[in-house]
């Protein structure tokens, strides 16, 4: 009987790995299934539920994926995924299901629903379409050289991806990458969408689609400086000195400056005043 629950719980494990591995490949059917078949054999594995609502998503079965994160909240109703995913999915899916293209076509609840490193909001340059596109257009990339263009479902090039996310992207899309997109609104006459990673390719795992971008730095300001006292010009009042003191000064009179003592060799001769 022990070694029986043992192997049990190794095989479980076993199976778990696996399934995080598929995940990580982006194999997200072969995953959906592996997470049933360990909730077959133990109905209470809070983490393979978890697995099995993300792989739901991105499959786009979105309410089987709500169904299986509100069947974990049952199990541990304090778990941060199941939470974070059952708000996510609630709070998007009417709104993105009511978001409609120009051709009538529906928008996958999913492209609205931030995945940090795998979507991003992106104002287009060069917006030529920002009075045609409506809020939940489909888009998608179309590469010419080293730039990459956002065209609607009619082919029309709403604008270029800035050029740093446009060579991320390109380099992605040539190992394998697939992205997909969607209107999301304008800035200031420009055309802003969604996009998003649709599939990643299993040579591209370790690299992110989206990175976070830094926050700006701030220039430190400048101490303040010092106020510096300008020099006092103020005279200095020096005590007088009697002129007897000077006359009698010997180290005056060895330089020729004694008041009122002259050299007569110092002096040149004067030619006298005709009387």
């Amino acid at each position: 009987m022990i070694y029986r629950e043992e192997e049990h719980v190794r095989l479980l494990k076993e199976q778990s790995r696996t399934a995080v591995r598929l995940a990580m490949n982006g194999e997200w059917a072969e995953a959906a299934q592996l997470n049933r078949e360990i909730l077959d054999a133990a109905p209470d594995n809070v983490e393979a539920m978890n697995r099995l609502g993300k792989a739901l998503t991105e499959l786009g079965e979105f309410g089987q994926a709500l169904d299986a994160f509100r069947r974990a909240l049952v199990f541990s109703p304090d778990n941060p995924i199941a939470v974070k995913n059952v708000e996510r999915l609630m709070a998007e899916a009417d709104s993105a299901q009511a978001r409609r293209s120009g051709n009538g076509s529906t928008l996958k609840p999913r492209m609205f629903i931030a995945d940090h490193g795998k979507s991003a909001d992106v104002t287009l340059l060069a917006s030529t379409g920002a009075g045609n596109s409506s809020p939940g257009t489909p888009v998608t990339l179309e590469a010419n050289g080293a730039t990459l263009g956002v065209m609607d479902p009619d082919g029309n090039c709403l604008g270029l991806v800035p050029p740093n996310m446009a060579r991320r992207l390109l380099c992605l899309m040539s190992g394998g990458n697939r992205y997909e997109g969607a209107v999301s609104g304008t800035a200031s006459g420009a055309v802003r969408v969604v996009l998003r990673e649709a599939y990643q390719h299993p040579s591209q795992r370790s690299r992110i689609s989206f990175p976070a971008q830094p926050k700006p730095v701030e220039e430190p300001l400048l101490p303040a400086l010092e106020a510096v006292e300008a020099p006092d010009t103020t005279p200095v009042n020096v005590p007088e000195v009697p002129l007897s003191l000077l006359d009698d000064s010997p180290e005056l009179a060895a330089v020729g400056a004694g008041i009122g003592i002259f050299d007569d060799a110092l002096l040149p001769d004067l030619p006298e005043d005709d009387e």
